[in-house]
């Protein structure tokens, strides 16, 4: 069930296009990755679905129903959001349970549902010792893991996280990122992430989105994106002639063949046996030394989503 939609949205100040006509739906239960440079539209685009900031135009959907900023019930889709900011913000001079339970109120959450939910996430988190201690004594890392809670604590439909895993330990980015999983599998809990961090996007996320100035270049399952795409590397005993850049675009099936010194690189979705590749050089008159094979990763793609984009 999509449970968020967003098309043809755009956003321009004055001259200035910050969105430009971009439209996506999520649904239930999944982790969308939302990436981009600074300043490519990602905070616009999540101050405009949380109705922070005004659109210019375009239509956004909830549950299949455009959302009217405007209206109470505006208010009432509100409480099924969950927002984690980069940069948190707390009254410090307030214990981590009374801030917590301040916004639990505010999302009408009963105190035994409180007491119960924040005794799990606290101790996932390995927080709890620390819940009667003023905010304003935590480091970053700690802070994040509030910040983490609070944006769960009332089981919302959908959660937006900008880089949720910033200042906090390896260890923690395992544990957050294993609590992501289970909130969403067990939960049904979406997850709208905007991270720099492509090594953690790539292992939790069953969507992939890049913006880049405003414009969507990039937008599907992660599974199908990266399905079938690999990466041959060779390396020769000698540097090969450019003669034989054609004959090896109809071995690998692809136009993506670099040569560089003694080494090829081949991209491709056409999958060979190692022994084909090998005769095949060895009929050209050379010999591999070496030879890796590598599937493409969330940051090979994003890299090259890019690159292509500003050619």
């Amino acid at each position: 069930m999509k449970i968020l939609e967003v098309s043809n949205l755009n956003k321009k100040i004055g001259d200035k296009t910050i969105l430009n006509n971009i439209s996506f739906s999520m649904k239930e239960g999944k982790v969308l990755a939302y990436l981009g440079h600074n300043g490519a539209g990602k905070t616009t685009t999540v101050r405009i679905i949380l109705g922070i900031l005004d659109k210019t135009n375009g239509i956004i959907k909830y549950n299949g129903k455009e959302i009217d900023y405007n209206s109470k019930d505006f208010d009432e889709i509100r409480k099924r959001f969950g927002v984690m900011l980069d940069t948190p913000a707390f009254y410090n001079e307030m214990t981590a349970y009374e801030n917590l339970k301040i916004f639990a109120s505010l999302y009408g959450l009963e105190k035994n549902l409180f007491d119960e939910r924040l005794n799990y996430l606290s101790q996932y988190l390995e927080i709890k010792d620390f819940l009667n201690s003023k905010v304003k004594t935590f480091s970053k890392g700690m802070r994040q893991k509030i910040s983490f809670i609070r944006a769960v604590i009332h089981y919302p439909e959908i959660v937006f996280m900008d880089e949720p895993m910033s200042g906090v330990d390896p260890v923690m980015r395992v544990k957050m990122r294993d609590l992501i999983e289970k909130l969403r599998d067990e939960n049904k809990i979406s997850f709208f992430i905007t991270s720099h961090d492509l090594a953690e996007m790539d292992k939790i996320s069953d969507y992939v989105m890049i913006l880049e100035k405003g414009n969507i270049l990039l937008y599907g399952e992660m599974n199908k994106i990266k399905e079938g795409k690999i990466i041959y590397k060779l390396t020769l005993n000698k540097n090969p002639d450019n003669s034989i850049l054609n004959q090896l675009k109809n071995l690998f099936k692809t136009d993506e063949i670099e040569l560089k010194d003694n080494i090829i690189m081949a991209k491709t979705d056409f999958k060979l046996e190692a022994d084909k590749i090998f005769e095949f050089i060895k009929n050209l008159g050379y010999s591999i030394t070496d030879m890796n094979k590598e599937t493409y990763n969330l940051e090979k793609i994003y890299l090259e989503t890019i690159t292509r984009n500003e050619k």
